[in-house]
C-alpha cells in the first residue's frame, strides 16, 4: 500500500513538472519586453497584454490576400493604445497614452527630492514603440506650490536597460 501511495505521489509531481515546462510564447513578446517594466501599473500591463495577443486575422476588415497594415485602437478609462499590425499579426508600432498613473517609485522620489514642498497635480505617460528602434516613454508631470504650476518632462529610452530619467521642465 505504501508503494502504491508513493507511486501516485511521484506521478502527480511528474505531471506537474511536465505541465509547467510547456510554456506558450506570446506572438508579440518583443513588444511586451520593450514596453512592460516591473513598475508598469497593472491596468496598463493588462491593456498591453490584450494588444500583444490580439489576432488581427480575426478582424472583419482583415484581407489575407492583400499585404497591408491595420491600425487598432484599444481604450480603457484613462488611456489608450493605438497599435499598427502587419498582415502576419506582428506589431509594427504603438502609441500609448495614459493619464493619472501611479509614477514609478524612483521617478517620484527624484521629483520630490528636486522639488520639496511641491504637490503633484497630475501626470500623463506617452510610450512610443516601433519594432526597429524599441520604445521611448515620456512622463509629463504637473506639480504645484503656492499657486504656481510647473510641468516636468521625464524621458526614458530603451526601456529594458535604463532606469535614469532625462529631465526638461516647463513653467
Amino acid at each position: 500500500m505504501k508503494t502504491y501511495v508513493f507511486a501516485v505521489i511521484c506521478l502527480v509531481f511528474t505531471t506537474t513538472i511536465f505541465a509547467q515546462s510547456k510554456i506558450e510564447k506570446v506572438k508579440n513578446s518583443d513588444y511586451l519586453m520593450n514596453v512592460n517594466q516591473k513598475d508598469t501599473p497593472q491596468r496598463v500591463s493588462k491593456l498591453q497584454n490584450i494588444v500583444a495577443n490580439y489576432k488581427i486575422q480575426d478582424a472583419e476588415v482583415f484581407e489575407r490576400k492583400t499585404k497591408s497594415t491595420y491600425d487598432v485602437i484599444f481604450k480603457e478609462t484613462n488611456g489608450s493604445i493605438t497599435a499598427t499590425y502587419n498582415t502576419d499579426g506582428n506589431i509594427i508600432k504603438t502609441v500609448e497614452k495614459f493619464r493619472d498613473l501611479k509614477l514609478p517609485y524612483a521617478l517620484a522620489k527624484e521629483i520630490f527630492k528636486q522639488n520639496p514642498s511641491w504637490n503633484l497635480k497630475g501626470n500623463s505617460q506617452t510610450t512610443s514603440y516601433d519594432e526597429t528602434n524599441g520604445s521611448v516613454k515620456i512622463y509629463s508631470i504637473t506639480i504645484q506650490k503656492d499657486g504656481v504650476k510647473k510641468t516636468l518632462e521625464y524621458k526614458m529610452n530603451n526601456l529594458q536597460d535604463q532606469t535614469n530619467y532625462l529631465v526638461s521642465s516647463k513653467k
